[in-house]
């Protein structure tokens, strides 16, 4: 009884602890991407027309390998 309950028990906090790592890499993403189009909008306010183009084929690039669930 008291075996089966310690199982159910570690098999929780395990589940918990997974749960856990993913939400941070969620919102770890998340910010990054926040950061990223800031960073993108402040440079394409900065920067000439050419420069806007080249940076956003740049946010393109990141945006698809931050989608990349290898990542």
């Amino acid at each position: 009884m008291l075996r089966s309950r310690l199982e159910d028990a570690n098999a929780q906090i395990a589940m918990n602890n997974n749960e856990k790592a993913h939400m941070q890499e969620s919102l770890k993403k998340a910010f990054m991407r926040g950061v990223c189009a800031l960073n993108f909008e402040a440079m394409g306010i900065l920067g000439t027309q050419s420069q806007e183009q080249q940076f956003s084929s740049m946010e393109q690039e990141m945006m698809k390998n931050m989608y990349n669930p290898l990542h």
